[in-house]
């Protein structure tokens, strides 16, 4: 009757380990397939989100750019959001700025500051974000008017 018993203990032992070894290994897949995914996925976005926020808190190219002629847009001059050129941006086409830019991504800028052209209120510039899983948000502080204030620059895929 002992042999019995051994025998039961040891197979026991090898399902015990069996089920051990399967949970382990589902383990590692799952955290080698999911880690890096999220992670490079945001420094992409949070990258992007830079590279626009840089560009517009900059004169842009040529200095005096236009709608016609801009390389590189930018608003900003002598430390302060140029209103002209705020203007020339907020009428260009999105998917102009976007090729502007550079960017692969959507965007969506919002100022905390209100922003005023020829009276009317900025309230945004860009695609307006919808329940989407991947966003990422980038703030600059900005002068415009003589009022300091915020510049979010959101991105998501």
């Amino acid at each position: 009757m002992t042999i019995m018993k051994a025998q039961a203990w040891g197979f026991d032992l090898i399902i015990a380990v069996m089920i051990f070894v399967v949970g382990i290994l589902a383990f590692y897949f799952y955290s080698i397939n999911y880690s890096g995914e999220g992670s490079v996925g945001f420094i992409s976005l949070k990258e992007e989100g830079s590279l626009i926020a840089e560009s517009l808190l900059s004169s842009g190219s040529p200095a005096d750019w236009n709608a016609s002629n801009v390389v590189r847009i930018g608003i900003y001059d002598n430390g302060r959001i140029n209103e002209t050129k705020l203007e020339e941006f907020y009428g260009m086409d999105y998917s102009t700025t976007k090729s502007l830019f550079r960017v692969r991504d959507d965007y969506y800028l919002n100022f905390s500051s209100s922003l005023e052209i020829g009276g009317n209120p900025v309230d945004y510039i860009g695609l307006l974000p919808s329940g989407e899983e991947n966003l990422a948000k980038v703030e600059r502080v900005i002068v415009f008017n003589d009022k300091v204030g915020t510049m979010e620059v959101f991105v998501w895929n």
